[in-house]
């Protein structure tokens, strides 16, 4: 999970491919999903999802769990 960044966002002309970069605010990961995108996918929106890396470093997303305003840790 992470947030979406700003300005990252690219849709396929035709279909349903989307392009997006993921970050943590250190690090950020290239990402692309084939589908309808949830309700609240947003920019500067925090998701969790379901994925896998493939040969070229790129995060095929599978499945959106949740979308959320913030990440948070679950308490101990």
């Amino acid at each position: 999970g992470g947030l979406v960044k700003e300005n990252s966002v690219m849709r396929q002309p035709s279909g349903l491919g989307v392009w997006f970069t993921l970050t943590d605010l250190k690090k950020e990961q290239t990402v692309y999903y084939e589908g309808i995108l949830p309700d609240l996918f947003r920019e500067k929106q925090g998701i969790v999802a379901k994925g896998a890396l493939n040969g070229t470093g790129l995060l095929l997303l599978r499945k959106f769990l949740q979308n959320t305003t913030k990440i948070t840790c679950p308490r101990k």
